[in-house]
Parts: structure tokens; C-alpha cells; sequence
């Protein structure tokens, strides 16, 4: 219960308010509407579905749960006006949200956000109808065309169909798109961990459904089967099967690749197998966030190829897509951010674990046929470009005492900022609300340290918490990069404290 809680209230205000901004923007009168395999998610995705009919919306909702990613294409694919997505992503099995897509496929981003939050204020819940007449139901008509895209890409011809592959979808809607897509290309070397495949809403074989968190054991089950069939990989998709993390046996264990090293090594893939084969597009260009791993950008100078940097989030990484293609402009290679979010088709304009599962196996198969693995590649990139590594700091601050601290962490760093970490000199600050680099404003502020550190600051959106991402960018010694993020991590742990003592 709540006015800020996912219930029949909540999903009935929002559905009437984007009804209306659909009729009063002109938008085709169509939404499409998919769910994940938590409580409750079909029942508010169908109220939503009841409410957009009643008002003489057609509106296509999914039988059965289905991905993210897939939901994303399907809002261009059936030329809708917008879309919704019922789902909380990686989040605890307790939280539920609705998530909002343009007519581009891209999730809404502001003024359509605001606009949409202005038309909530003027509904009054006991006036919203609900009805069944325009509802139809679809699964096979978006679930084809859709795999045929992710499968259709060029480099799905390097893939090496012996490498066994194990995945789990922990316990979400991955494996329904995950298997039929390697069954088209007939690569039947992939095996779903058993218990994992099963749809459950409390996701109790883990702590966090979360392939990113490396506490959550969202891989745990997954390498325990992999040791049984001798599987050097595993891919993890979160509940709504958009992000996806891969750990990698290295000798006699597993490590996990963060999701600036699986961008870093997508790239050098992606744009030195394309060219080999011709299948790079007209200047190239890839799009990641600003606090996502500089490497790429030193590679796009000495490889040819654009980076265009945007905010946090991957709504704004899609409608950079979309804004380039309204240019003019297809040569979309492939976008990423470092919370383990790729996308490689321009007509999936979400994260998308399937199709980058697919990626990384095409991947791969072309190393193997080379004679590498990913580790000996990483290392190569990192000698030829410098080793930039990363790491985060995040601090909670709960409640509205909370909100107050994290502002005034923001207010102290942006007047006081630390004039040394680890005997290096601040040398540069960039405040973002200054409208810098070709991006609106944004509270979001960037420090530069000696010639190979930086850190960015900036309040999370969704999270009672203040984050911090700390960059090394192109040190010579990988063991002196490890070094300097640790100690400038505790370092500007300290500092920034005394700011709301």
C-alpha cells in the first residue's frame, strides 16, 4: 500500500496518464506489454493492459513471461506508441516497477518522463476505467522476428559449436528466448542449469539475483554444474534477462569479468573481426556512459571508430541510438555501461542478455580459432593501451536524513574537493551541471588526479546512496594500478565523511 508502492493504484494512475500523453502527442494508439516471473507481475501487467483498452488503445500483452530485451523490440517491431515492461530487474524478490518505453523502443527519458509524472497529478484513481475488448494476446508473433534479429547478426558465423557453455536465468524469463536462440543456430552446446530454470519469485537459490554482485552466488550453481561438464564458462542473465555477467575458468578456478572488461573485449572483437570480414558499417561509432572504462576511447582513436559518452543508464545510451539515426547517421557498432549492460543490435534498444550471449560465443569460437583465450587477449589490449582498471565506492545514506547528507557530500565536493589522493595533485574538476561535453546538465562531477586517475561522483538515481567510480587510465604496471585504486578507495572514504559528521 502506498503512493509509492507497486499496486493497482499506482499502475492504474500511470497507464491512464500515458494513455492520455499518447492521444495528446499524436503517438500511433498501440502498446505492447511483457512481465517478468515475479509476484504479481502478470496481474499488474494485465490491470495495465485493461486500462490502456479502455481507452481505445490497442494493446498487445504477452501469455507468458518474456524479456526485457524482447519487449524493447517489440514496441518498434508492432509500431506501437509506447510500451511497458513489468518487472524490478536484479533488484530483491520483495520489489516489483514499471518500466515506460518511447515509440523508439528506448525507455522514456526526460521532458517525456516529467510530462508523463504532470498528467499523474490530475487523475483521480476512482474515474480510471478498465476493459478487455482491445486486449490481444501475442507470444510466436514477437518471439520469431525477434530471434531472427539477434541470431541475423554478422559475427554468428564465428561461432565454434564444441565450446560447452553453461547459463542460468536465475530463476527469471532468460531461458525463453536464451535456448531457442543458440537452437537456431544450432548450437546445442549450451545447458541451463537445472534448478535455476524454473521460475521462482523469491529466487531462493541465491542471495541476489544479481550477476554483477559477487556475494549474491548468482554463479555458484552454475560453476558447480560447469565442473561436472567440464565447461570452462558460465553466463548469468538478472530475473528480466537484460544484464548478463560471464565468469571464466583461469587455470584451476573461476573469474569473473566485470563489465568493463567484457566492453573492452567486445569491442576489440567486434571492430577488428569486422573489418576482417567487411562487415564494419561507415564510420563506426560505439556508445558507453562516462563513467564506463576509458580504454575504449584510446582504442577509438588508434582504431578508427567514434565514442559517444552520455550519462548513466542505459535509456540514455539507446536514445543516443536513436538520436544518430534520426541523423542520418547507422554506424552503431554496439553500445555498453559497466553495470554489465550490452546491446548490439540497433533494433533492440535495451540491455540485451540474448543477444549478447550470442555475441560472446561467436567471440569465443574466433579466439579459440586463433589460438587465445580471453584472459591472453585482455592481457595484450592492456599492454598495448596501458592497464585501465576501475573500481567503485558506494555510501547509503537511508531516509530523509539520508537524502540531506548525500546532498550535502555533493555540495562539499563540488567547493572542497580533495587537493591530493595518494601524493597526486587534483589537476582537473568538471561539473557536469555546467552543462559540459555536449551533455545537458547533470549532477555528476569528475576529478582528475596526476595523469592516469580520475574519479566521478554522483547520487544514484534509484538507491538511497552516493557513488563513486574510480578510474585508473592507462598505468604501465598493473599490480601500481590495483595499488593506487585501493589506497585512494579508503582515502576518499575518509574525506568525504567529514562532509555530514
Amino acid at each position: 500500500l502506498g503512493s509509492m508502492r507497486m499496486n493497482v493504484y499506482n499502475i492504474g494512475r500511470v497507464s491512464q496518464a500515458i494513455a492520455k500523453y499518447i492521444k495528446d502527442k499524436g503517438f500511433s494508439k498501440k502498446v505492447v506489454i511483457s512481465f517478468d516471473t515475479r509476484n504479481n507481475s502478470y496481474n499488474f501487467a494485465k490491470y495495465a493492459a485493461q486500462v490502456f483498452s479502455a481507452n481505445d488503445i490497442r494493446t498487445y500483452l504477452f501469455r507468458y513471461p518474456r524479456p526485457t530485451p524482447e519487449l524493447s523490440f517489440a514496441v518498434s517491431y508492432l509500431k506501437c506508441g509506447m510500451g511497458v515492461m513489468v518487472t524490478a530487474s536484479h533488484n530483491p524478490p520483495e520489489y516489483n516497477g514499471y518500466k515506460a518505453y518511447g515509440p523508439n523502443g528506448a525507455q522514456i527519458i526526460s521532458p517525456t518522463d516529467k510530462e508523463i509524472t504532470e498528467y499523474m497529478t490530475e487523475i483521480d484513481f476512482k474515474d480510471i476505467k478498465r476493459s478487455d475488448e482491445n486486449i490481444i494476446f501475442i507470444d510466436r508473433e514477437v518471439d520469431e522476428p525477434y530471434i531472427e534479429t539477434v541470431t541475423g547478426m554478422w559475427y554468428i558465423k564465428d561461432v565454434e559449436r564444441d565450446i560447452k557453455i553453461v547459463y542460468t536465468p536465475l530463476h527469471g524469463v532468460g531461458a525463453y528466448m536464451m535456448e531457442p536462440a543458440f537452437q537456431r543456430i544450432n548450437y546445442y552446446n549450451i545447458y541451463t542449469e537445472p534448478h535455476q530454470r524454473a521460475a521462482d519469485p523469491y529466487f531462493s537459490t541465491v542471495k541476489s539475483p544479481n550477476p554483477e554482485d559477487p556475494e549474491g552466488g548468482a554463479f555458484d550453481m552454475g560453476m558447480k554444474l560447469a565442473d561436472e561438464l567440464s565447461s570452462n564458462y558460465v553466463f548469468a542473465s538478472d530475473p528480466d534477462a537484460d544484464r548478463m555477467g560471464i565468469v571464466v575458468r583461469d587455470k584451476d578456478k573461476f573469474r569473473r569479468l566485470t563489465g568493463n572488461q567484457v566492453g573492452i573485449l567486445l569491442a576489440d572483437y567486434l571492430v577488428r573481426r569486422g573489418k576482417e570480414l567487411g562487415a564494419i558499417p561507415e564510420d563506426p561509432y560505439i556508445v558507453k556512459t562516462i563513467v564506463s572504462t576509458y580504454l575504449i576511447d584510446k582504442m577509438g582513436i588508434r582504431e578508427g571508430f567514434r565514442v559517444l559518452n552520455t550519462y548513466t543508464g542505459f535509456k540514455n545510451i539507446c536514445n543516443v541510438v536513436d538520436a544518430q539515426e534520426k541523423k542520418g547517421d547507422y554506424g552503431f557498432i554496439f553500445g555498453f555501461e559497466e553495470s554489465i549492460g550490452y546491446t548490439l543490435s540497433p533494433k533492440v534498444k535495451d540491455k540485451d542478455s540474448i543477444g549478447t550471449s550470442l555475441a560472446l560465443a561467436s567471440m569465443l569460437g574466433y579466439y579459440k580459432k586463433i589460438g587465445t583465450n580471453l584472459f591472453e587477449r585482455l592481457e595484450e589490449i592492456y599492454k598495448k593501451y596501458g592497464y585501465f582498471m576501475e573500481d567503485q565506492l558506494s555510501l547509503v545514506y537511508e531516509g530523509v536524513e539520508g537524502k540531506r547528507k548525500i546532498e550535502l557530500i555533493m555540495e562539499g565536493l563540488r567547493n572542497s574537493p580533495p587537493e591530493r589522493l595518494s601524493g597526486m595533485s587534483l589537476t582537473k574538476k568538471y561539473d557536469y551541471m555546467d552543462k559540459i561535453k555536449g551533455l545537458p546538465p547533470g549532477n555528476v562531477i569528475e576529478f582528475h588526479y596526476g595523469e592516469t586517475y580520475r574519479f566521478f561522483a554522483r547520487p544514484s538515481g534509484t538507491e538511497p546512496k552516493i557513488k563513486f567510480y574510480l578510474m585508473v587510465t592507462g598505468a604501465k604496471d598493473k599490480s601500481e594500478a590495483l595499488s593506487l585504486l585501493s589506497s585512494t578507495k579508503e582515502e576518499l572514504k575518509i574525506y568525504v565523511e567529514k562532509f555530514v559528521k
